[in-house]
């Protein structure tokens, strides 16, 4: 699996995952911490009310029919007396049920009418141990529970002695808010996880969006781009950062310039001796007869030494300061210049160009730009056999001005689609390995940049230069 895509924003992914936790865990806490608070708080609260109220419900009871209970003698008459105490209608507003049971847990006397009496209640024996180990005048209440009717209730026991309880079922509605309290507070955590995330992404954009900027600054300038401004608005340690990629792309230019007025001032110390080479060579060459086998080699001289000056002549050339001096120019005028200079090639070869130029006009330095159709054009041309076609095309794409360059020949090597535009990169027999590295040189001195890319048959050049205001 590949996993590039997270090691280019590894920081960006860890801020916001640390966001999550930490606003997941908080969540999570502050959830917990106010349920069993507000748990605890109206258990002891309603449990504190059921027993104040079993209290005074038994409070209520004559103390003849108390003292009955506790001696374990049930007659008729007290039956008769708890049926009407019980089935009072002031309990009706305190207890959804109170009842009379016996140490077997059957009910014996109910407040529901309708209640079967003498028979086993099945919802004591949940409570079966509480209840058997409650003393006698003492009062427990159970847990919250829901009732068959989903709503919350608790039980409250009084026991009168080893035979006879009361038992009072007192609603607990609240409990169903402590339940919707717990939500709401999850409702809000997963609102906070939301916000947090956003958060984190505008926090962590916030930090490496600068820090995106600065790695494509330091990349262009590893790959040569010696005239791209820093990025703007840079605080802090990443200003102190960007002044010091400023600085060392400074210092790069100015060694680039140094190397460069060594190879001119080289080249040129060279190309002098040459040409007296060059003229002694012709007058020696003429001085021969033509059957003479001197003359041949004297010829042979003469070419290398042409050839020789040809490889020189484009050293000076790129090595040379030509700072640009950009203004509008007709791009069909400049191409019909440069074509009479390759007039000669193209015809060898049975070559079409066709131009379609929906742009006429482009703001850049002329003879900059002369160079890089001329040395564009030999490029097509050297890799087309005959009968091939080239394109040069002209259009608007954005805020763009576009010159593209194409044609059906053999393309490029895909490993060296980087390496062409590299000074004394060549895969010709007889290349300079300056032609292209000029044409980027030119590009970059008139803010533009150039690219190759392959075709399904051939290879294209794209010009781009971004319109300003000139």
């Amino acid at each position: 699996m590949n996993f590039n895509f997270i090691d280019k924003k590894y920081y960006q992914y860890k801020i916001v995952i640390t966001f999550l936790v930490v606003t997941i865990l908080l969540v999570a806490v502050l959830a917990k911490i106010s349920y069993d608070f507000m748990y605890d708080f109206y258990l002891n609260q309603l449990t504190e009310n059921v027993k104040q109220t079993t209290n005074l419900t038994v409070s209520k009871i004559e103390d003849e029919y108390i003292n009955i209970l506790q001696n374990g003698i049930l007659t008729e008459t007290t039956k008769e007396y708890f049926s009407d105490f019980l089935q009072s209608q002031e309990f009706d507003n305190i207890y959804s049920e109170i009842f009379l049971f016996d140490k077997n847990l059957n009910t014996i006397v109910h407040s529901d009418s309708k209640k079967l009496v003498n028979t086993k209640e099945p919802k004591l024996f949940l409570n079966e141990t509480e209840i058997f180990e409650l003393q006698n005048n003492s009062i427990t209440v159970s847990l919250p529970f829901k009732g068959n009717d989903n709503n919350w209730y608790l039980w409250g026991f009084y026991r009168f002695s080893d035979d006879y309880w009361l038992a009072v079922r007192a609603s607990a509605v609240n409990f169903e808010s402590i339940d919707n309290l717990t939500k709401t507070i999850l409702l809000f955590g997963l609102i906070g996880v939301m916000v947090s995330t956003l958060l984190g992404l505008w926090i962590s954009k916030s930090i490496t969006k600068p820090i995106t900027k600065l790695v494509n600054f330091s990349s262009g300038i590893g790959k040569g781009n010696l005239y791209e401004n820093p990025p703007k608005k840079m605080k802090g340690e990443l200003k102190i950062l960007s002044d010091a990629l400023v600085l060392m792309r400074d210092n790069i230019a100015n060694n680039q310039k140094e190397k460069e007025k060594i190879l001119a001032q080289i080249a040129h110390e060279i190309r002098n001796p040459l040409g007296g080479i060059e003229l002694l060579t012709s007058l020696i060459h003429e001085s021969f007869d033509q059957k003479d086998k001197n003359k041949e080699y004297a010829s042979k001289i003469l070419n290398e030494l042409s050839g020789l000056k040809e490889l020189i002549t484009s050293y000076l050339n790129y090595s040379r300061p030509t700072p640009a001096n950009p203004e509008k120019n007709k791009i069909k005028e400049l191409i019909n210049e440069v074509i009479v200079f390759v007039q000669k090639e193209i015809e060898e070869k049975s070559l079409k160009v066709k131009l379609d130029l929906k742009l006429e006009e482009i703001y850049f330095d002329k003879i900059h730009l002369r160079n890089i159709f001329l040395n564009l054009l030999k490029n097509s041309i050297d890799s087309i056999d005959k009968n091939g076609e080239i394109i040069i095309e002209s259009f608007m794409k954005g805020r763009n001005t576009i010159i593209k360059i194409s044609d059906n020949g053999f393309g490029i090597e895909n490993e060296n689609l980087e390496k062409i535009f590299e000074p004394f990169f060549t895969t010709k027999n007889n290349g300079t390995g300056l032609g292209l590295a000029s044409c980027k040189k030119f590009c970059e001195e008139n803010s533009a940049k150039i690219f190759a890319e392959n075709l399904t048959k051939g290879c294209s050049f794209t010009i781009i230069r971004e319109n300003t205001n000139e």
